[in-house]
């Protein structure tokens, strides 16, 4: 599948006084996206996005502005037994940011990028049923974002986050006799985070932030 999509918006200010905030913003987004059938029960699919937004000021062109996003999302759904699947899910954003200037008076406009942020993840998904009574799934989840600047042509980052979380599990759905369920789960939380700033090109980390935790239910259910 394509898509292609291009809006105008203008923005235009009646004042005299506010004129230089007049602005045309023109964006064009690009979309595709393919499914294929590797196997019997392994199938990926990918989607593609980009964006680019311009803002241009007709009264003040050294405001001129250029946004990028380029973004994508690969899938793939495998069932590798009738009781075993697996799913993962990767993504990848990324927005460079800029504005146009002018080396020399009356010369040709450049494109200079003062920032560019990128983020990254990848989440699966295993479930696993031996019996129908009993099930278990783990659901790891790794995220990461960085933030770069750009100052006289070098780009050097500014910030990076990074989180794990990680889940799993097991499900109770047990037939007591010919009158009695019991159904529940237990489950495991864990979380781990770190932050890391730049000053001068030096990392500097914060302390890392740990969640781990337990919950769980169970319910029992009995016809008299």
């Amino acid at each position: 599948g394509v898509a292609f999509e291009t809006i105008l918006a203008r923005t235009i200010n009646i004042e005299r006084s506010s004129a230089a905030s007049n602005n045309d913003s023109r964006t064009y987004r690009g979309e595709w996206t393919w499914s294929y059938q590797m196997f019997p029960g392994l199938t990926v699919t990918q989607n593609n996005q980009i964006t680019s937004d311009y803002r241009f000021y007709p009264f003040a062109p050294d405001r001129n502005t250029l946004g990028l996003t380029y973004n994508t999302v690969t899938s793939l759904n495998t069932v590798l037994t009738p009781r075993l699947s697996l799913r993962i899910v990767h993504t990848l954003n990324d927005q460079p940011r800029g504005a146009y200037t002018r080396d020399d008076p009356g010369g040709p406009e450049s494109l200079k990028l003062s920032d560019n942020t990128q983020a990254t993840g990848l989440h699966a998904s295993i479930q696993y049923a031996p019996t129908p009574a009993v099930s278990f799934t783990l659901e790891p989840d790794y995220r990461s974002n960085v933030r770069s600047g750009t100052t006289n042509g070098v780009t050097s980052k500014q910030r990076e986050d990074r989180r794990l979380d990680l889940t799993g599990g097991v499900n109770l759905n047990l037939q007591l006799g010919r009158k009695g369920t019991l159904t529940g789960n237990i489950a495991r939380n864990f979380d781990d985070s770190r932050s890391t700033s730049y000053s001068n090109g030096a990392p500097v980390p914060t302390p890392r932030s740990i969640t781990d935790y337990w919950n769980g239910s169970l319910t029992l259910t009995w016809q008299l």
